[in-house]
């Protein structure tokens, strides 16, 4: 009897056991189910969320680069374009600009840019309809701690052939700290190039002086957009000998004319440009 009782108890143990083995597979596809429930719930706020932090951390890589392109551009026009001081003196001799307007050439090319990207190369011709508002950008290797007089005249008004308002002032700035145009006193606004129908090729030049002496109190009267008298027979030599001013720092010009559909009377080839 006890025997059989052993037996039925073991049998029981033994059954037990199976039930409790046989609830492992009965109870892993409910684990299962539950554990890709929570998967596949966390799955897409993960996802989103590194999508976010990928794409902002593209946009705030993009604008490093584009950061870095634009003080590399910016450095690259400050330092001017690649022509000695000689050459500039040869280029200034063979247009007359010296001795017309200075008497030495300085050490940079200045750069100007007008609204669309209309780039005035040294020398070069260049349709003065373009040049209707002021320049979009004047650069030139500047220290940060002086000034500068920024000058744009024409010495052929009204003509060169017949040059008797010698020079014309289109653009008079002083005390420009380093390059910031704007920081500077106008004493002349900016007047655009509109040169006479018939009148040929002008010579329109842009020169940077240092103030070796810091800010200067400039005694020339003021001129607005709508009174020019004071503009004509400027002297760009006799102004920079008021002030102390020594060899430009930097310049350039280009050879404005505006084209009509009437023949002219003059014509480029009257002269060596």
């Amino acid at each position: 009897m006890q025997h059989e009782n052993n037996f039925q108890t073991e049998g029981r143990i033994s059954l037990n056991t199976t039930l409790v083995d046989n609830s492992r597979p009965t109870n892993t596809p409910t684990v299962t189910r539950e554990y890709a429930r929570n998967f596949f719930g966390v799955f897409p706020t993960t996802l989103i969320f590194s999508t976010i932090m990928a794409a902002v951390t593209i946009i705030l890589l993009l604008e490093v680069y584009a950061e870095f392109v634009a003080s590399s551009s910016l450095g690259m026009l400050a330092q001017g374009p690649a022509m000695s001081q000689s050459h500039i003196k040869t280029e200034l001799t063979k247009y007359g600009i010296i001795p017309d307007v200075i008497d030495n050439a300085p050490v940079h090319v200045l750069e100007v840019t007008y609204g669309n990207l209309d780039e005035v190369y040294f020398g070069e011709k260049m349709d003065t309809r373009a040049c209707s508002p002021p320049p979009h950008t004047v650069l030139w290797p500047s220290d940060e701690k002086k000034f500068y007089t920024l000058l744009m005249i024409d010495p052929d008004k009204p003509s060169r052939a017949n040059p008797s308002e010698r020079e014309f002032l289109h653009w008079l700035v002083v005390n420009i700290l380093d390059d910031m145009v704007l920081s500077g006193d106008d004493i002349a606004e900016y007047v655009s190039p509109v040169p006479e129908p018939g009148s040929g090729p002008h010579r329109y030049i842009f020169l940077v002086f240092e103030q070796p002496k810091g800010k200067i109190n400039c005694t020339e009267p003021f001129s607005d957009i709508y009174h020019d008298e004071h503009r004509k027979k400027f002297n760009t030599k006799i102004f920079a000998h008021k002030y102390g001013f020594g060899t430009p720092e930097a310049m350039t010009f280009f050879i404005g004319e505006r084209f009509f559909n009437e023949t002219t009377t003059e014509s480029s080839e009257d002269y060596d440009y």
